[in-house]
């Protein structure tokens, strides 16, 4: 185990070498879908202030655990922030998140992703289930909609083995720049 590289390396080399695909090259644009309601918008986006502390608060919480599944965000890019990774991103975005065996096969079934604020929680995964890929182990959502702000988005799968992957994402979504006419 000497020679091993640190997890975080691997997740990162796998997430910047990956190419993403775009949405672009599936022919027929396919409508947004919202993540999640502008009411729970308001109760999962963070201030500025609360932006700023997020990476304490996580670090404490741990915001990456690895016995599991490896999870690479493949798209939106992501910026390997420590402690805690950030997207920036403007909406609509291409989701692409691939979820890689690391002792045992993933579990897809166990999948989780939620927003995190404050106490109040809200998963959107039954929303973005129709779009998990089993052979690749994908889930590639071309034309997901979040509304502008910053939030805490976590992503959370299983293997076979019942070994657990958490990883916590600072997520800031701005407006997409409209076309100059």
């Amino acid at each position: 185990m000497g020679t091993s590289r640190p997890l975080w390396r691997v997740l990162f080399l796998t997430m910047a070498l990956w190419p993403a695909t775009g949405g672009a090259a599936q022919g027929v644009k396919q409508p947004a879908l919202p993540l999640f309601t502008a009411e729970e918008a308001e109760k999962l986006r963070l201030l500025d202030a609360e932006w700023k502390i997020v990476d304490e608060i996580l670090t404490r919480r741990q915001a990456l655990s690895t016995r599991g599944p490896l999870i690479a965000v493949r798209s939106p890019g992501v910026q390997p922030t420590k402690p805690v990774p950030t997207i920036e991103t403007t909406t609509p975005i291409h989701l692409a998140v691939h979820f890689l065996a690391h002792g045992a096969p993933v579990k897809l079934q166990t999948l989780e992703v939620c927003g995190k604020a404050w106490g109040f929680q809200r998963c959107f995964t039954d929303k973005l289930k129709p779009y998990l890929k089993a052979h690749p182990n994908i889930l590639d959502v071309a034309n997901l909609d979040i509304p502008t702000g910053k939030y805490v988005i976590e992503i959370r799968v299983a293997d076979e083995k019942e070994q657990e992957t958490a990883a916590d994402y600072k997520v800031a979504v701005a407006e997409a720049p409209k076309p100059s006419e």
